[in-house]
């Protein structure tokens, strides 16, 4: 008999990094990472995703293991925080799925409008209904599925490209002089 596995839909975060959302990474899973204030609005929501996390850990130990791993943390290493300064005291989700998932909005009715990867950037406010598995491998912990990604509105983007300029600090990108066309041999 299988038991039917606790579904959570999350508050509103933004989406940090979501490269593997629309296309396997190479070990074949769907990635992404969801960002989540830590404000009074999001205590029952983050609460509920930490029990979930304490549930299925019960599920396999008694006691948790010392290398535990969980899907959530709030990022303080400065490496990390020199790249990312969005993670800064935000809890970080992540989540995966060794299946594609529906990923979509809302239109003006209210109906479900799937979506494609150029809809959706770092940045962008996302809810996802998510379940919890325990690995027990070479690392022990436990894991977010995510079942379903709806993007509630666009944000400001985390990060971005940067171009040449940007990197040496150049003012932009100067217009190329037109020059007369010739062909290999210039004669």
């Amino acid at each position: 008999m299988s038991e039917e596995r606790r579904k959570i839909v999350t508050c509103e975060g933004r989406l940090a990094f979501g490269r593997n959302i629309f296309e396997t990474n190479e070990k074949g899973r769907f990635t992404l990472a969801v960002v989540f204030d830590q404000t009074d609005e999001n205590k029952a929501c983050l609460d509920d995703m930490q029990n979930l996390v304490d549930e299925t850990a019960k599920m396999k130990w008694a006691k948790k293991p010392s290398n535990f791993k969980s899907p959530m943390k709030v990022e303080n290493r400065e490496d990390m925080l020199e790249k990312y300064q969005f993670m800064k005291d935000r809890v970080t989700v992540n989540l995966s799925n060794g299946n594609a998932f529906p990923v979509g909005t809302k239109d003006e009715e209210g109906m479900w409008v799937d979506i494609t990867d150029k809809d959706l950037k770092s940045g962008d406010y996302v809810q996802v209904v998510l379940t919890a598995y325990f690995y027990d491998n070479a690392t022990k912990g436990v894991g977010f599925n995510v079942d379903a990604l709806l993007k509630t509105k666009d944000g400001e983007a985390f990060y971005s490209k940067r171009t040449g300029a940007d990197m040496f600090g150049l003012a932009g990108v100067a217009e190329k002089p037109k020059t007369e066309a010739y062909d290999n041999f210039g004669f």
